[in-house]
């Protein structure tokens, strides 16, 4: 898979194809979004394991972008972002993640388990 004008491979192979599309997605959206505010995309949680469970698990992107990326842009990935969920099945992120979006918008949160999907 192409991301970012790098060849990427998610680190799982047997993740369903369906959440390799949708991580993909995401990614291109991000970029056609936030244009040059994109700064990178993390891949962590229980995709970047190899585990996905339909009906249960969610898919965590945190998406780095710069200082001052308008909250316009941010609300209009978001929204997009929702769509994308809704249209591959993904369980939609609840309010702790409005938490770990908080917390990382400011400090440089990562999973010891995450992979830089993308760098723009």
């Amino acid at each position: 898979m192409l991301l970012g004008g790098r060849d990427f491979t998610l680190p799982h192979a047997e993740l369903p194809s369906f959440v390799r599309i949708f991580v993909t997605e995401a990614v291109n959206l991000a970029k056609n979004v936030c244009h040059h505010n994109l700064i990178s995309v993390y891949l962590f949680g229980g995709v970047a394991k190899g585990d996905f469970c339909k009906n249960v698990s969610d898919v965590d992107m945190l998406f780095v972008v710069t200082d001052d990326c308008s909250d316009e842009i941010i609300d209009r990935l978001e929204s997009k972002l929702e769509n994308l969920e809704i249209k591959y099945g993904i369980l939609p992120t609840d309010s702790i993640d409005l938490l770990y979006y908080a917390f990382a918008s400011k400090t440089a949160l990562l999973s010891p388990t995450s992979y830089c999907v993308s760098e723009v």
